[in-house]
């Protein structure tokens, strides 16, 4: 929709005179100063405009149909990739996990030491699985702010780490959680998840 806003912007400048506003030293304070460019005349901006691919300071409408079609295209792009894991909450905990085989959870406090020690490997095994193993949920939960839904979990001590395997009915019979207590370094988690099958493409 952007561009097409765009290209019939840009089809305004070719077939009708384009008002362009600017000062001159005998304006009035307040007061615009309009000229009427002819038909297909291109515009002047001032230099580094982005439109202005040649930088000479005039904007051409090809220069401008290219820019408007650029702009599109970059709004229309993916956002890019989460980078570190996803922060949940009792109220996007369904959410962030629908679709994921399985969920590795830490519980943490922001005060506690040992959590803040582990938190460079966690991140990186959270890009790690994001980037090759997308079946796979990484993520924290902050229990100073998410007490009620820790206490749920039975999580009183920090940090604790628990695999879901189907994190979908984590609350039910069926839940099978694997609490981990291995060494907290990034490739230590790395075998872990090996070990429990849970790194599938």
């Amino acid at each position: 929709k952007l561009f097409i806003l765009l290209l019939l912007l840009a089809q305004a400048v070719v077939s009708q005179e384009v008002c362009d506003v600017r000062h001159s030293p005998d304006d009035l304070p307040g007061e615009d100063h309009v000229d009427a460019l002819p038909l297909g005349e291109p515009i002047e901006q001032p230099a580094g405009h982005a439109a202005d691919t040649n930088q000479d300071g005039v904007v051409t409408t090809e220069e401008f149909i290219n820019f408007a079609a650029n702009q599109a295209n970059a709004t229309d792009s993916p956002k890019p990739a989460r980078q570190g894991p996803v922060e949940l909450t009792a109220d996007n905990f369904d959410d962030s996990t629908t679709g994921a085989d399985a969920a590795l959870v830490k519980f943490f406090i922001p005060s506690c030491i040992h959590c803040r020690q582990m938190a460079k490997d966690y991140k990186d095994l959270a890009i790690f699985v994001q980037t090759t193993y997308p079946r796979l949920c990484v993520g924290t939960v902050n229990c100073e702010q998410q007490k009620e839904f820790c206490d749920a979990f039975g999580v009183h001590s920090f940090p604790t780490l628990v695999l879901m395997k189907d994190p979908i009915v984590f609350e039910g019979e069926a839940a099978q959680p694997v609490v981990y207590e291995g060494a907290r370094d990034l490739d230590s988690l790395k075998a872990f998840l090996a070990a429990q099958n849970v790194l599938r493409q």
